[in-house]
């Protein structure tokens, strides 16, 4: 029978110029060293792992990968490791979204045991999967919604603040891991509105509270203190306030694992520019190696985030979601976390004051930003490449002008005919459904494709085929090393192969493409022609 431990939440209180959350985090790391990396207690390990009802393969795997953990620590020039050295000197807070990559973000993977002491291994590096992931694009944590109407979804990107976020964990992975991120950054007179935000999958492992999974988020001073209202620790247990459960449909299992959605947090660091602070970001699975945690992350330096994409002329709904009992006083009036703007104007901004408890509070100022589809292309030959520049896009569709479409986000295309041909993208967004499209014009003066007899031609016999057609060689490429590459309409490699043609003629085995139309390669030291090849399995 499991028993019940409550979530803690602890607040940064600064006591002596100490604060609570830096004494934990002191108390509950340990570094390897020359001097305690010689090993564990396999035995007292073995058994708690056998207790949280691993299989013997299962804990054979993880103590080997706690040996390789220590014997890393041994392997360590100990005369130049400096745990937590930034390599960037005085990081701009803006790079902490890793919309640009990873930046100043320097990570550390572990161990836990007992207590919640992680044990970590110098030196910490830039981060790396699978233990950290800059997350992109519009997919959901496939742990939820919940099974509830109207149980909230996590996107692996956080709303409203950019085009990527962090994560920190292997989904539904256990093992005893623990996952750290540090990053130091300079504030300036425009990061005083600090505001992040994060998202947690938790199981509820039913162990004492110090071994169960949590997550940990903390800023902390020049000093070591926490900045006031940024610790926070969520530890795995029973219907934790701010928690749901999770679908059952994903790999985490309904009734004991539990989510919390995107929940955003702000920060006042006026009185801190002009000097450095640290974000630590900490994820530990169960100190018995049978449960898992994983988070998400995400930031923003100036208070100023973007509505959801909306349709042109629609309504949007912006969501300001912190705590439960959270306080919210928006500009046009609404208390609640979500406020309807009827007839959003692009550009306009709109703001919400969140009073997550008496005391503390914080400003998210709201952008106005409509969908709009936008795209480049580029032209070779035949061939065009086309990327989709859309903000907050969550699906595309591509109409190439030729009676051909996709649905790749950023497709290539290949056209049979030159011409001026009008490519459309419409994209769905995170705030419009309906769509919004965008077209413009590629020219092809060329195709590359050359169907009529030369000195080096080759003919493709029969064509249109079913299961196999001969490539009959002229002089051209009499004797040569020949590289054959078949290419279908969207430009995407369906078959490869390499002859010596010292026949003349080469069958080609095509049993395995659907019907339709492909383009044909062939290219040796006498030269290169592509032919086009009709496949029709009728």
């Amino acid at each position: 029978m499991k028993k019940n431990y409550s979530l803690l939440i602890v607040a940064a209180v600064i006591f002596s110029g100490h604060s609570i959350a830096q004494q934990i985090n002191q108390e509950n790391s340990i570094i390897i060293s020359k001097d305690n990396a010689d090993g564990f207690d396999e035995v007292q390990l073995r058994e708690k792992m056998k207790a949280d009802g691993l299989s013997v393969q299962v804990i054979n795997t993880l103590i080997e990968k706690r040996r390789k953990l220590f014997q890393r620590g041994k392997n360590v020039d100990w005369k130049r490791v400096s745990r937590n050295q930034a390599p960037v000197t005085n990081a701009i807070c803006t790079d902490m979204g890793a919309e640009n990559g990873w930046g100043a973000w320097v990570g550390d993977v572990g161990t836990v045991s007992s207590g919640h002491i992680q044990t970590w291994t110098p030196p910490a590096s830039i981060p790396v999967v699978p233990n950290f992931t800059i997350t992109s694009g519009a997919a959901i944590d496939n742990n939820t919604p919940g099974p509830n109407v109207g149980d909230p979804t996590i996107p692996v990107v956080c709303p409203n603040f950019g085009n990527n976020s962090i994560e920190l964990g292997e989904m539904c992975l256990a093992g005893c891991v623990a996952e750290q991120l540090t990053y130091p950054f300079y504030v300036t007179v425009s990061d005083t509105d600090f505001t992040f935000s994060y998202a947690i999958v938790l199981e509820d492992a039913g162990h004492a509270w110090t071994d169960q999974p949590y997550f940990e988020i903390m800023l902390l001073a020049p000093n070591g203190d926490t900045v006031l209202g940024s610790y926070f620790i969520y530890v795995g247990a029973p219907s934790i306030p701010g928690f749901y459960g999770v679908s059952g449909t994903g790999c985490g299992y309904a009734g004991t694992d539990q989510y919390k959605p995107w929940t955003m947090r702000g920060l006042h660091l006026a009185q801190y520019i002009g000097q450095t602070l640290t974000m630590v970001v900490t994820n530990v699975d169960c100190a018995q190696c049978g449960h898992w945690a994983y988070s998400y992350v995400d930031f923003d330096c100036d208070g100023i985030l973007y509505s959801p994409r909306y349709c042109p002329g629609s309504s949007v709904v912006i969501n300001s979601r912190s705590e439960p009992n959270s306080k919210y006083m928006w500009e046009n009036g609404d208390t609640t976390e979500a406020t309807t703007i009827s007839s959003p104007v692009a550009g306009d901004t709109i703001s919400c004051i969140v009073t997550p408890w008496a005391g503390y509070s914080f400003k998210a100022n709201y952008v106005l930003t409509p969908a709009q589809a936008n795209f480049y292309s580029s032209v070779s030959t035949n061939t065009v490449t086309l990327t989709n520049n859309s903000a907050g896009s969550v699906s595309c569709f591509w109409d190439f002008g030729d009676g051909n479409t996709s649905v790749n986000c950023n497709p290539s295309h290949v056209y049979s005919s030159v011409g001026t041909y009008t490519v459309c993208l419409t994209v769905q967004t995170d705030g419009c459904s309906s769509g919004v499209t965008s077209c413009s014009t590629v020219t092809i003066l060329s195709t590359g494709i050359n169907e009529y007899a030369s000195s080096n031609d080759v003919k493709l016999v029969p064509n249109p085929a079913s299961d196999i057609v001969f490539l009959e060689f002229k002089n051209g490429f009499a004797n040569e090393k020949v590289y054959i590459t078949v290419f279908n309409l969207i430009g995407a490699e369906v078959l490869k192969s390499q002859i010596v043609n010292d026949k003349g003629k080469y069958g080609l085995t095509i049993s395995t493409l659907p019907s339709g139309t492909y383009f044909v390669k062939i290219k040796s030291a006498a030269g290169e022609i592509t032919k086009k090849m009709i496949v029709s399995k009728e």
